[in-house]
């Protein structure tokens, strides 16, 4: 059985892995590259939005 993250950390712990199905890809590529372009659209706009309110706040003294 090949060695991948999880199972190898498994393995190292010692205990005995046996997987009972698995999920195989016959294409290849950069299959997740529009799923991290949504992640990175959402955390980038996160950071701004938690940076105009940071500027707000201290803006306006009090207020939270």
């Amino acid at each position: 059985m090949p060695e991948h993250g999880p199972v190898a950390y498994a393995q190292e712990l010692g205990r005995n892995v046996h997987p009972i199905e698995a999920y195989l890809r016959r294409e290849t590529g950069a299959y997740l590259n529009s799923w991290h372009d949504r992640l990175k659209s959402a955390y980038v706009d996160t950071l701004a939005d938690l940076r105009a309110r940071n500027t707000i706040l201290l803006r306006c003294p009090g207020r939270a």
